[in-house]
């Protein structure tokens, strides 16, 4: 079994937890929130999803250190 960690990310369109994972941390398997987790880990999680409850896609972006914010993507971003 391959190490990671989770990351739980809130979905902006019906507002339910998602299980983030990612290998870009020390990957031992810690469990953080969006607003909790080191940078290192975050790198992981930055980028399009897709929420695993409402199918709607969302994007995560860092917008300064260490401050990140989920929201809906726009038309143009899903393509």
């Amino acid at each position: 079994m391959g190490m990671y960690d989770t990351v739980y990310i809130k979905c902006p369109s019906c507002d339910k937890e998602n299980e983030c994972q990612t290998k870009s941390g020390d990957c031992i398997l810690s469990s953080y929130s969006l607003y909790s987790a080191p940078m290192n880990v975050l790198a992981g999680v930055i980028g399009k999803d897709w929420c695993e409850h409402c199918k709607q896609p969302f994007i995560v972006e860092l917008i300064h250190k260490p401050i990140c914010i989920v929201r809906k993507l726009t038309k143009d971003e899903e393509e």
